[in-house]
C-alpha cells in the first residue's frame, strides 16, 4: 500500500507549539482556553490561506489577522506587533518539533512492512521544509520529493496538487490512500482526485462536506491498526 500524509496537525499535533507560543507570551495577561484559541486560530487560517498563496495578501498580513481575529472572537484584543511576536515565538518553537511516538510508531510499521509513505501539504516552502527537518522525516522518506502546495503551484483541495503527487510517484491509485485531519482540504481535495481517504478526525470536527471517507479514525492508535489491517 500507499499512505501519503497531510503535515500539520495530521504528522505532528499542531496545538502543542500554538500553546507553548500562547503560555509564553499572554498567558499571564489573558484566561483564555488556549486549546479554543487554537480550532479558531486554524478556522481563521483557512480562511486566509488561500488569499496568501494567491499574493492577494501579505504573508505578514494574513499571520496577523488570524491571530487577532481569534482573540476577538473570544472577548479580547492584541496588537499587530503583539501578533507578529506571537507569530515568531509559535515558527521558532515548530521549528523544534519532536514527532509523536505514536506517529513514529506507524511510519516504523510502514517502513518494516514496505509501504510507501511520502507527505502532501499546504504552506510556504521554508516553513514547511524547517518543520519537515526538525520532525526528522527522511528516517521514513524521501524528503527532498515530499509535495509542498508553494512549491508546486496549487494546494489542497486542488486536484492538481494530488495529481503532482500521483505522477511523481507512480501511484496506483488502487493501493493508495491520503491520511489527513482536514476534511475541507485534505479529504475534499483527495477524493476529487480519485484517491482512497483516511479522515484522522482526532479534533471530532463535524463533516459539512457531503464527502464520505473510506474511513475515519479519532486517534493514532485507531490509525495504526487501520493501516495494519489494509496491510
Amino acid at each position: 500500500m500507499n499512505y501519503l500524509f497531510d503535515l500539520d496537525d495530521t504528522i505532528y499535533d499542531l496545538s502543542q507549539p500554538f500553546i507553548a507560543a500562547y503560555d509564553q507570551l499572554f498567558a499571564d495577561r489573558f484566561s483564555l482556553d488556549a486549546n479554543q484559541l487554537f480550532i479558531l486560530h486554524r478556522i481563521h487560517s483557512e480562511e486566509t490561506f488561500a488569499q496568501s498563496e494567491r499574493k492577494e495578501i501579505s504573508m505578514e498580513d494574513m499571520y496577523c489577522y488570524r491571530i487577532m481575529a481569534s482573540f476577538e472572537d473570544l472577548g479580547e484584543s492584541i496588537t499587530r506587533e503583539e501578533a507578529l511576536l506571537f507569530q515568531k515565538t509559535y515558527a521558532d518553537i515548530q521549528h523544534k518539533l519532536t514527532i509523536p511516538e505514536q506517529m513514529a510508531e506507524i511510519l516504523d510499521y510502514c517502513k518494516s512492512t514496505n509501504q510507501f509513505v511520502s507527505v502532501v501539504t499546504n504552506g510556504p516552502s521554508l516553513h514547511q521544509r524547517a518543520k519537515i527537518s526538525s520532525l526528522g522525516l527522511d528516517r521514513w522518506m524521501d524528503t527532498d520529493a515530499i509535495v509542498i502546495s508553494s512549491e508546486c503551484g496549487f494546494r489542497k483541495p486542488d486536484r492538481e496538487i494530488f495529481d503532482i503527487a500521483r505522477e511523481r510517484f507512480d501511484l496506483d491509485l488502487n493501493k493508495t490512500y491520503f491520511v489527513g485531519d482536514n476534511v475541507d482540504t485534505d479529504i475534499l481535495g483527495a477524493t476529487s482526485a480519485g484517491w482512497k481517504t483516511i479522515w484522522f478526525n482526532h479534533r471530532h470536527r463535524e463533516n459539512h462536506t457531503g464527502i464520505t471517507p473510506d474511513y475515519e479514525v479519532f486517534s493514532y492508535a485507531e490509525l495504526l491498526q487501520l493501516i495494519k489491517d489494509l496491510t
